[in-house]
């Protein structure tokens, strides 16, 4: 008999009950940030709470930077209010 999930992050599917785990990545793979969340909120909502978790490292001293200058996702992410809202934090994709 399968376990049922239970937790703050798991929520109602289609189909049952999931989680969504979004990593955001350097291009070198270094994680940068990531954020569990249910599997119900779509992948556009899940990627702009994700980048306000994370913070980019500079070379050498001084604060990390809050926002990627660059984001490269699947095709799952890409709408154009999402594009919109990205360009306005300063984030091209």
């Amino acid at each position: 008999m399968p376990r049922l999930k239970k937790g703050n992050c798991v929520g109602k599917t289609k189909r049952r009950k999931g989680t969504k785990w979004t990593v955001v990545v350097a291009g070198q793979g270094i994680p940068l940030g990531n954020r569990l969340d249910s599997a119900s909120p779509s992948k556009g909502n899940l990627i702009e709470k994700t980048i306000s978790r994370i913070a980019v490292p500079r070379p050498g001293r001084g604060r990390s930077k809050r926002n990627p200058r660059r984001l490269i996702a699947d095709k799952g992410y890409d709408s154009k209010p999402l594009r919109e809202r990205l360009a306005h934090k300063g984030i091209s994709s």
